[in-house]
């Protein structure tokens, strides 16, 4: 099975739009749990109750893209386009806990820390990339007033 990857760091069409997320606020709600405790389900239900901007997959395995694909009203196609390579690739759960996968599921901010630093932690050398993508999703949303649920 082949796997999806990041576009190579030099590749970045959302470089020349980051102007469009400066100042951009958002108030982030961090879920912290062990692993299968049941934060994916709660994440889940925060972020379908309305009351919340969630991260997904579409905003990690995209990240580059966010602001370009928003500016372009690409966002669903590119959306569709995830979802139909999932489905080429074969892959319709997370597998490692067998929750749906589609462009929509809940995803930690820690994959695009790996996939722009190869650190999942949260911490001085990573906290531009979070604070970038928590700006990119706020600035997306349907509603960026909400709480940013992580």
């Amino acid at each position: 099975m082949r796997s999806l990857t990041m576009p190579a760091a030099s590749f970045h069409p959302d470089a020349s739009l980051s102007h469009l997320i400066e100042g951009v606020p958002y108030d982030p709600v961090f879920i912290i749990g062990d692993h299968r405790s049941g934060t994916t389900l709660l994440y889940s239900l925060l972020a379908s109750s309305g009351a919340f901007n969630g991260m997904s997959v579409y905003h990690a395995i995209c990240y580059r893209n966010l602001l370009a694909n928003h500016e372009a009203g690409e966002t669903e196609p590119a959306k569709r386009a995830l979802e139909a390579r999932f489905a080429e690739l074969g892959l319709t759960t997370r597998l490692i806990d067998s929750i749906p996968l589609n462009a929509e599921t809940p995803e930690e901010y820690g994959l695009v820390l790996h996939a722009e630093l190869r650190q999942f932690c949260l911490n001085d050398r990573t906290v531009h990339v979070f604070d970038e993508l928590c700006r990119k999703v706020q600035y997306i949303a349907e509603d960026p007033a909400r709480p940013l649920v992580q």
